[in-house]
């Protein structure tokens, strides 16, 4: 997977835009962070509860990893490569949920 990828997968859910964080590439509900492409140029963060992101990181530690400045925050870092496109729609679209508004995800939801 690549960052385009991720973008294309992105594009699919209501209200994603591209745009920056920290003068990186990333996705945004509504001007809010759900996903971005890290400096390595391999990894991205998404959001995740610690519960979740403790979890994925206990189950495939070749994929998921916390790095010492994501450790205090709800987000997982993601290893492209590694992540089969399935997994990372779902993941990403799990992101989207706690980023979006109220409103557009029970549009969403609806409409589904």
């Amino acid at each position: 997977m690549r960052w385009e990828d991720v973008v294309t997968l992105g594009s699919k859910l209501p209200g994603v835009e591209t745009g920056r964080s920290y003068n990186r590439p990333a996705l945004k509900v509504r001007g809010k962070l759900l996903s971005r492409f890290l400096e390595d140029g391999e990894q991205i963060t998404l959001r995740a509860t610690f519960a979740e992101r403790d979890a994925l990181v206990a189950a495939d530690p070749d994929s998921f990893v916390i790095t010492e400045h994501h450790r205090g925050y709800e987000w997982v870092v993601v290893r492209l490569a590694a992540v089969p496109e399935p997994v990372l729609e779902e993941l990403l679209t799990e992101s989207w949920r706690r980023a979006a508004p109220a409103t557009l995800r029970k549009q969403w939801e609806r409409s589904r």
